[in-house]
C-alpha cells in the first residue's frame, strides 16, 4: 500500500507539471494570437486606406483626361499668352539691339575714317609748312643786311624801286609768298611812306606851319613800332 501511495503522489505531481506546461503553451499561443489579430486588423485598415486612396487616384486621372481631352483651361490660356507676348517683347528687345549696334559700328567705321583723313591732313599741313619754312630761311639767307641807314627822299623811291626789281623772279621762275614774306613787305612800304612824309614835311616853307606840327597816333604807334624792330 506504501508503494502505491507513493506511485500514486508521484504521477499527481507529473500530471500536474504537465498540466502546467500546457497551460503556459496555451497562454502563449493565445498571446500570438492576440498579436496576430491585431495585425490583421492594422492590415485590414491599412488595405482600406489604400483602396479609398486608390478610388481617389483614379478619379483625378479621369477627371484630368477629360479636361485634356476638353482643351486647355483659363488659368492655362493666360499663362500661354503671357509667355508669347514675353517672348515677343525679348525678340523685339534682341531685334532692336543688333540694329544699334550696326548703327554703332558703322558710326565708329566712319569716325576711323575721319580720324585717317585728319591724319593726312595735318601730315600734308606739317609739310606744306616745312617746306615753307625752308624757302623762308632760304630768301633770308639769299638777303643781305642792311649796312647803311635807309636814304629819304626820292633816293629811297629809287633804293626800294631797284631792290623790287631785284627781287623779282625771272621768266619761268615762280615765287610763293609767305605770311612772313607779305608782313616784311607791307612793313617796308609803311616805313618808306613815313620816311616820305617826314621829307615832304622838312621841305614845306615856313609860313605854312602855323603851329607846331603834332604827329597822329598812328603814326606815334608806327615809330614806336619800327624803333623796337631796330633795336
Amino acid at each position: 500500500m506504501e508503494c502505491f501511495n507513493s506511485l500514486l503522489l508521484k504521477l499527481r505531481e507529473v500530471h500536474e507539471r504537465e498540466v502546467e506546461g500546457w497551460q503556459m503553451k496555451i497562454q502563449e499561443l493565445s498571446n500570438k494570437k492576440g498579436c496576430d489579430t491585431k495585425r490583421m486588423e492594422d492590415l485590414f485598415t491599412k488595405n482600406q486606406q489604400m483602396k479609398e486612396q486608390q478610388r481617389l487616384l483614379t478619379e483625378n486621372i479621369k477627371t484630368l483626361e477629360n479636361r485634356l481631352r476638353a482643351g486647355l483651361c483659363d488659368r492655362c490660356t493666360v499663362t500661354q499668352e503671357v509667355a508669347k507676348r514675353r517672348q515677343q517683347e525679348f525678340e523685339a528687345s534682341q531685334i532692336q539691339s543688333l540694329h544699334n549696334l550696326s548703327l554703332l559700328a558703322g558710326e565708329m567705321n566712319n569716325q576711323k575714317k575721319r580720324t585717317r583723313g585728319c591724319e593726312r591732313s595735318s601730315r600734308v599741313y606739317e609739310q606744306h609748312s616745312t617746306e615753307a619754312r625752308a624757302t623762308a630761311a632760304q630768301r633770308s639767307k639769299h638777303i643781305a643786311p642792311p649796312t647803311s641807314p635807309p636814304p629819304s627822299g626820292p633816293v629811297a623811291l629809287i633804293h626800294t624801286a631797284t631792290s623790287r626789281s631785284g627781287n623779282q623772279p625771272e621768266d619761268g621762275d615762280v615765287v610763293v609768298k609767305t605770311e612772313a614774306d607779305q608782313r616784311s613787305e607791307e612793313a617796308q612800304h609803311r616805313q618808306l611812306r613815313w620816311i616820305n612824309r617826314n621829307h615832304y614835311d622838312s621841305y614845306k616853307p615856313l609860313s605854312w606851319k602855323t603851329e607846331p606840327s603834332i604827329p597822329h597816333a598812328g603814326e606815334r604807334r608806327y615809330s614806336k613800332r619800327m624803333i623796337r624792330k631796330r633795336s
